[in-house]
């Protein structure tokens, strides 16, 4: 009952919100929960060499030879 928009969908369903506030709201939270999950990464590996999406093959190929 706790998981990202199910909070938002019981008040909607509940007829406290409209379901595009829920909507919102759910997304939100989501947005939230993924900066903080950014944050802790960041703090956890503070050695770990971020990559580019784009430079991902380049990288691994290079670590492999």
């Amino acid at each position: 009952m706790k998981a990202h928009g199910v909070p938002w969908l019981i008040r909607h369903l509940n007829g406290e919100i409209s379901l595009d506030e829920a909507a919102e709201g759910g997304k939100r939270d989501t947005r939230r929960y993924t900066k903080r999950q950014g944050t802790w990464f960041r703090h956890q590996l503070p050695d770990w060499m971020w990559v580019a999406p784009e430079e991902v093959e380049a990288e691994v190929a290079r670590a492999q030879s």
